[in-house]
């Protein structure tokens, strides 16, 4: 079961769907890592090492492009090759999807992995280390610098973050649901491709991703029915009063709950399937 992970995950990582990728780690470099080195030059003040990997996890429009960008490598997932059908032959149905599971959990992890790295290389020598956040993002944020940030929308920090949480809770909380996000996606695109096809999965990601962008840009309570609202922790608080709106515990909750709804309906379309249709799609 490992083995077949693993393998996968190798797949996978040799993709050329990765193009996009690179293509959304240039956009978050110009849009994000370099206004924050510019500020720092422009005010004098280094910015906290993760911040800029909070800001990603943490912006209404860094988020998208995260998601997105994860939709598209995974638009191949699951393989149902003669190959892998072979392979779900000699190992069983369910075997099989475990090991699916398992390589979703090894690619979310080197997917955030990938983008924590970079955020953290490109701001390396106008940062510092510590559990404080930093003024860089309190000046920012003060009205006189509303046209800055206007100008510069994907490199301000939600101050809802700052204002309730530390840095190591609030990096720790956003990277959990960030990971259960991406999980979610992974298994929407399973779900959907062993039911009808892969393209099928790939669009009903999309299509909630856009009706939660839209309920969040609305602010409609609805908003937290969809996986993007739930998937950052700044947007659980009112911004004008800094009141709790929703918990962040029922977000994690339930994205939870939800991947292991979708866990137990792939169990059932792989019980139920015949395993010559699934090569057929």
């Amino acid at each position: 079961m490992i083995s077949i992970a693993i393998h996968d995950y190798q797949k996978w990582l040799k993709s050329d769907k990765h193009i996009i990728t690179a293509f959304s780690l240039i956009c978050l470099y110009m849009y994000v890592l370099q206004p924050l080195t510019y500020f720092s030059d422009m005010f004098e003040e280094n910015v906290n090492l993760i911040e800029p990997f909070m800001i990603m996890l943490g912006n209404g429009y860094c988020i998208p492009i995260i998601v997105i960008t994860f939709v598209v490598t995974m638009i191949d997932f699951p393989d149902i090759s003669d190959y892998s059908i072979f392979v779900m032959i000699r190992t069983g149905r369910i075997r099989w999807l475990n090991s699916q599971i398992i390589f979703v959990l090894l690619s979310s992890i080197s997917f955030i992995l990938l983008y924590f790295i970079i955020s953290i290389i490109f701001v390396m020598t106008n940062s510092f280390v510590s559990e404080q956040w930093s003024e860089l993002i309190k000046i920012v944020s003060l009205p006189q610098n509303e046209e800055l940030r206007l100008q510069y929308p994907l490199a301000v920090l939600d101050l809802s973050i700052v204002n309730n949480y530390d840095t190591n809770i609030a990096l720790m909380y956003s990277v959990l649901l960030m990971f259960l996000h991406l999980i979610l996606t992974a298994q929407i695109q399973m779900v959907m491709s062993l039911a009808t096809n892969k393209i099928i999965g790939m669009c009903s990601n999309l299509f909630l991703l856009g009706i939660g962008i839209i309920f969040w840009a609305t602010d409609n309570k609805l908003k937290w029915l969809f996986p993007f609202a739930n998937s950052t922790i700044g947007w659980h608080y009112d911004p004008l009063y800094n009141k709790m709106e929703v918990s962040i515990f029922f977000s994690i909750v339930y994205m939870i709950v939800s991947n292991i709804f979708l866990y137990f309906i792939g169990q059932g379309i792989m019980k139920n399937k015949m395993i010559a249709l699934l090569g057929s799609d």
